[in-house]
């Protein structure tokens, strides 16, 4: 039996430098011979006709119809063709006309093949969809107008040219620029043609399957020349009473063995696609994209259960798909190409191999990589360290006066149910009008429903950073309250003070006719003998104690006076105190002025308000001087923090 497997069509787009310059108006075809599950090699009788949509004939290779005469003699090697459908130099050969290809109608290719033995009628028929609609400009070469343009306004080259490339050297195309496939440039630009799909499938099926065999039943098929694959796909569709009992394999062209399943599933049906959506067991068929799959893929189904050592199901069908991108090309070399229209693409955009990628399946731009993982993905040499200018993507105004405000922006935007919106904005803008003064800040913007538009927070020129207002003076400045669930922290801890005025401090004993207190001057003053006081002391958690100091005054020239201000905390489950600090101050004759008295020897310096509580114990003992002379003004407690946390 002879069988065409599939086929591979490209067509090749001829742009002339005068009208004087005859076109060949022909397709170039390959194609592969099968006969007997072998690919051909020798001379083979051929005969083409041309269908519309309608399976008319429109073109024979010999003008006869339905089926062609005369045959054209082709050699064939290793099953492979080549031929230029319309190509009148050969025998047997006639010219396309280009009426046939001024429409949109799509047209199929059907062949006849003959070893010897009798002509054979290939199937199926080959469908070339639009690509034979690349001569449709050459209908026109010989006019001087065409659709009402004239010959001036399309461009030509001024180079001799062959058959597969188009040179430009600052042409200029006016109008829309269109191409089905993809587009890069680089020193080489390309204009594909389009993505070649292909499906083998076998002619064998459906095959029944050995019940209870180690063996099992195999078949294979011939993936034809496809190119350097983007996609394969092996589809399989087998049929047994007990599925958890069957393994299928895969055997390609490399001999390398892939299991695509193992049992395990209960069933009586396995419609599978290989590796996706459905997983191998073993063995990777993606190693084949980007390279040629051409050659023997075999499929074998073993049944290892024992249901009656007959025929249990079949291989219905199997297949195998593949995509690559057509090898017909347009080469624009070493020029500028102008278009005075719109450029629509209709496949992946590829600029010097990556400095511009549009990857249309994902929907991904890339700058500077072909590899984009984001709608808009920027790959660029690193800013160079110290130069602050330096960045991979900028964002630039237009406006060069340097006014006050002008700048640029980027905006977010999403839609709402009446429409687009601007969620808000991040602008980089000139704080002055000064036309050498480069002051700038930052405005950052949301919206709200009822005001629209509002500016949040602000980083000026110094880096102060305002929130909630325009003016910051502080590194942060805020304009209302801040809420915080976790703390403010310093970077280092500082140093702080706790002062305690007189005011604080209770006496024990409360008779008031042992001490006074001076309102006017603020101190303490007892009246006779030794009176003791008081005091609360609140620090922050955490504070680390380092000094205690007492400040008191010797009023009297003739007597003694003394002061013991004492530190302590308690234990809140004890009755007992012990001392943090230890001042005892003795002083002789009148000082003139206040004094202090440090202690800087602390026992147990870091505050823990969770198991004890702090006060000052004072103990003021004028001895036997009169009253008022001695006086006692405060007291100052200096610790370091690390929060201003209570």
């Amino acid at each position: 039996m002879k069988r065409l497997t599939t086929t591979i069509c490209t067509a090749a787009l001829f742009v002339v430098a005068g009208s004087a310059s005859a076109v060949p108006q022909f397709i170039n075809y390959q194609g592969r011979v099968v006969v007997d599950g072998t690919n051909y090699t020798g001379t083979g009788e051929f005969r083409f006709t041309l269908l519309d949509d309608s399976n008319n004939v429109v073109w024979s290779n010999d003008g006869v119809s339905p089926i062609p005469s005369n045959s054209v003699s082709l050699q064939v090697t290793k099953g492979l063709f080549s031929v230029g459908l319309g190509d009148d130099s050969l025998p047997n050969m006639t010219a396309i006309p280009t009426s046939i290809v001024t429409n949109d109608t799509p047209l199929k290719l059907r062949l006849w093949f003959s070893d010897g033995g009798g002509f054979e009628q290939l199937s199926p028929d080959i469908s070339f969809g639009s690509v034979l609609h690349a001569y449709e400009a050459q209908s026109a070469q010989d006019a001087s107008t065409l659709d009402g343009n004239s010959a001036s306004a399309f461009a030509t080259s001024g180079h001799d040219h062959d058959a597969e490339y188009v040179m430009l050297s600052g042409d200029t195309i006016t109008g829309d620029l269109v191409i089905e496939g993809s587009l890069g440039f680089g020193n080489t630009a390309m204009f594909s043609a389009g993505i070649n799909s292909n499906e083998t499938v076998s002619a064998a099926t459906p095959i029944g399957i050995p019940d209870n065999s180690p063996v099992g039943i195999a078949d294979t098929i011939i993936l034809p020349d496809v190119g350097n694959v983007d996609t394969l796909i092996v589809d399989i569709d087998v049929s047994n009473s007990d599925i958890s009992g069957i393994v299928v394999e895969l055997t390609d062209p490399s001999n390398t063995v892939h299991t695509l399943f193992n049992g395990g599933s209960a069933g009586v049906s396995l419609v599978r696609s290989y590796p996706t959506p459905d997983a191998q067991v073993s063995g990777d068929l993606t190693t084949w994209l980007g390279t040629n799959p051409m050659g023997n893929w075999t499929l074998r189904v073993i049944d290892s259960l024992f249901l009656n050592n007959g025929i249990d199901g079949a291989i219905n069908d199997w297949g195998i798909r593949t995509t690559a991108e057509d090898s017909s090309l347009v080469t624009l070399s070493m020029g500028d190409l102008e278009i005075g229209g719109k450029l629509n693409v209709d496949g992946d955009l590829d600029v010097n191999d990556g400095l511009l990628f549009a990857d249309v399946s994902e929907n991904e731009v890339g700058i500077g990589t072909s590899d984009a993982e984001h709608l808009l993905h920027v790959v660029g040499t690193d800013p160079f360290p110290g130069d602050e200018d330096d960045a991979q993507l900028a964002v630039e105004g237009t406006d060069a006066t340097g006014s006050t405000g002008t700048g640029a922006s980027i905006a977010l935007v999403g839609r709402n149910t009446d429409g687009r919106r601007t969620w808000g904005t991040i602008r980089g803008l000139k704080e002055n009008s000064t036309g050498n003064d480069s002051d700038s800040y930052m405005r950052f913007t949301t919206r709200n429903n009822t005001t629209g538009i509002e500016e949040r927070m602000r980083i000026d020129s110094e880096g102060n950073v305002g929130i909630g207002l325009t003016d910051p003076d502080e590194p942060l400045d805020v304009a209302g309250d801040i809420e915080t669930t976790g703390d403010f922290m310093y970077s280092a801890p500082r140093t702080n003070y706790l002062s305690i005025s007189v005011y604080a401090f209770l006496p024990e004993d409360p008779d008031s006719d042992l001490y006074e207190t001076s309102t006017g001057t603020g101190y303490l003053t007892p009246n006779i003998g030794n009176v003791d006081f008081g005091a609360q002391v609140d620090l922050p958690n955490g504070a680390v104690v380092k000094s205690v100091t007492a400040y008191y005054y010797d009023n009297s020239a003739g007597f003694n006076i003394t002061v013991d201000l004492n530190l302590k905390r308690r234990a809140l489950t004890s009755t007992g105190a012990s001392n943090m600090a230890i001042i005892n101050a003795t002083t002789a004759g009148s000082s003139g002025s206040i004094q202090s008295t440090t202690d800087s020897t602390i026992f147990a310096p870091t505050v823990d308000n969770q198991t004890y509580l702090y006060y000052l114990d004072l103990r003021l003992s004028p001895g036997f001087a009169p009253v008022d002379a001695l006086r006692f003004y405060g007291a100052q407690i200096a610790y370091t923090a690390t929060s201003p946390n209570y």
